[in-house]
């Protein structure tokens, strides 16, 4: 059966109101995860830098303005503690990040909700595996602060 004119033109606006309407679908879609990017941001990052050595004996190190673990013996392990403080108006949420260097060996609670003015400690464990090759290791410990609602 032959379409008339007119039932290719409504044939052919329906076409183009199915494509109009595909990318509105999509810019909508793009903006939507522009602005959860944009609104998602954190407040802060603070960043610690780590290190320890892996040998065969144990040993200490007292630095205070890194997370410094000292030397550590093969199957050992060491915790160390890092103040957290909240010094906004309103909770807060702190995600703990690990260098990708470091997540075989160190090891801490991912979150922490902090309500305003508090503090809390947490502990980073040192954890090397007993095959763990001696040397000298390095990376970094990232908080990021965002926002926490309730």
């Amino acid at each position: 059966m032959k379409k008339t004119k007119k039932q290719k033109k409504f044939l052919g606006i329906n076409k183009m109101t199915s494509l109009i309407l595909v990318l509105i679908i999509i810019l909508v879609i793009l903006i939507t995860v522009n602005l959860v990017q944009i609104l998602d941001k954190p407040l802060e990052t603070q960043e610690l830098d780590v290190k320890f050595m892996i040998g065969k004996t144990t040993g200490f190190d007292r630095n205070t303005s890194l997370l410094v673990f000292g030397r550590v013996i093969p199957g050992g392990a060491i915790t160390r503690k890092v103040t957290l403080d909240n010094n906004y108006a309103f909770p807060i949420k702190i995600r703990v990040l690990i260098s990708q260097e470091l997540k075989n060996f160190i090891f801490a609670e991912p979150e922490h909700i902090l309500l305003p003015g508090e503090t809390k400690e947490i502990g980073f464990n040192l954890i090397p595996l007993q095959d763990a090759s001696f040397g000298n290791y390095s990376g970094r410990v990232s908080f990021e602060i965002r926002e926490y609602k309730v």
